[in-house]
């Protein structure tokens, strides 16, 4: 008899190896983003499950987790896949649109996010990436 030893009652299940699966990506990602790994990945897995629990429209879940993933499509993507050179934002048409660009960067996205009520400080951060962007972001937001 085979035990499942990350399950609570030792069967495997579907939902079990899907967080074990994100469990583990999110401890490399921490350690490639040289965060650390052990309380660092716990706290990041805590609030990720927090935020998938949350009463949050599922098309923004998607939408945050997409973004988590670099899966959000971009003209420099584009560019990558079919390869050819460009790739540069349609609405400033000055950088290249990467997903940080399209979020954080261009002017209209600034000009996007000053409408909200959401607090300055979350576009004042140092992120390098969308990722490290959107933990510092839900953090300070209180989450």
């Amino acid at each position: 008899m085979l035990i499942w030893h990350y399950g609570k009652d030792g069967q495997f299940m579907v939902k079990s190896a899907y967080y074990l699966e994100l469990t583990r990506r999110w401890t490399n990602a921490a350690s490639t983003l040289g965060l650390g790994e052990g309380r660092y990945s716990q706290e990041h897995q805590d609030k990720w499950d927090i935020g998938w629990q949350s009463r949050t429209p599922p098309k923004v879940r998607m939408f945050i987790w997409k973004t988590c993933q670099e899966a959000i499509s971009t003209q420099s993507d584009l560019a990558t896949r079919i390869g050819v050179s460009g790739g540069v934002c349609a609405f400033c048409g000055v950088e290249e649109e990467t997903t940080m660009h399209v979020l954080l960067q261009c002017s209209f996205a600034r000009q996007a996010w000053a409408l909200t009520l959401l607090p300055w400080r979350i576009l004042s951060t140092a992120a390098t990436s969308t990722k490290e962007w959107i933990w510092l972001t839900y953090g300070s937001l209180g989450a």
